[in-house]
């Protein structure tokens, strides 16, 4: 778990965590349920940090004595989110933060490649060669479906920034039991005149046919423009489907979309770099 959420950390956070990390042991908890013993990966300040197995998250306890974490806690965070409260990940997002970009350079916009990830930036080579690093803060969303792109755009409404920026809601459908074949037929049809975008339907659909079996049951939950389209699928292969609100928009989000690669973060900012000995 810790060398996965390091895999994806800037250098400097990998290199800050170099400074803080601990050879693993197990450590006695102070107020910890029937005497458990957890595993402590490293220390910040006066902190001990150390991964809950109950809870399956890591913590930061203050360390009483040698050998004892002094508070029980049961967060549930993933090492790579404990990695991003560090200060040096917060410097490295503010660079995007304090001024970010409306446009993207003009040499990208012929297409080019990735040529490395990084939690807060990625850098990028345009076709005609000239290095480009583009910094993001606020990151909701990251997919990488390959090295090369196109082109690259800038967007501040995109259809995969629905998944944020839309209202959620769910689909509850019932009486599916007597038209179980229909109801399969008109969900695979749909899912099969997907039209390719970013974002696939199957996201939202599948993993339904325990729901179509039993002939009830929520179907999905999604952007209130998705469940309406499968509701409306539903209703017309006979069974009963509603569509109920269930969270309203989330923060406004900007997506940088590089081919069929995407970030969606709330901040951009690109800046020239040096070439790279393994730039093509």
């Amino acid at each position: 778990m810790v060398a996965e959420g390091l895999a994806g950390a800037d250098d400097v956070v990998q290199r800050a965590w170099a400074r803080l990390a601990m050879p693993p042991a197990e450590w006695e908890c102070e107020g910890a349920p029937d005497g458990e013993r957890f595993w402590v990966v490293g220390r910040i300040a006066a902190e001990i940090v150390w991964y809950n197995h109950i809870e399956e998250g890591f913590n930061r306890s203050p360390c009483r004595s040698e050998r004892v974490i002094g508070e029980y806690r049961c967060n549930q965070s993933t090492f790579a989110e404990l990695l991003a409260r560090l200060p040096e990940a917060h410097e490295a997002e503010r660079f995007a933060q304090d001024a970010p970009d409306d446009v993207v350079p003009a040499c990208l916009r012929e297409g080019g490649h990735i040529e490395r990830r990084q939690t807060t930036y990625w850098d990028l080579v345009s076709r005609d060669g000239s290095p480009v690093r583009v910094h993001f803060a606020g990151v909701a969303e990251r997919r990488f479906h390959g090295p090369t792109f196109d082109a690259v755009s800038l967007f501040d409404e995109h259809e995969v920034l629905a998944h944020h920026h839309e209202p959620s809601a769910r689909v509850y459908a019932s009486g599916m039991r007597e038209v179980q074949e229909a109801a399969r037929e008109a969900l695979a049809a749909y899912l099969e005149g997907d039209p390719g975008l970013l974002r696939r339907r199957d996201e939202y659909v599948a993993g339904t046919r325990a729901q179509v079996d039993d002939g009830f049951g929520c179907i999905l939950q999604g952007p209130e423009s998705v469940a309406r389209e499968v509701a409306e699928v539903l209703q017309k292969a006979g069974a009963a489907a509603s569509v109920i609100a269930h969270a309203p928009p989330g923060a406004r989000y900007r997506a940088l979309v590089l081919g069929r690669s995407f970030i969606v973060a709330s901040a951009f900012r690109f800046s020239a770099r040096a070439a790279s000995r393994t730039s093509r």
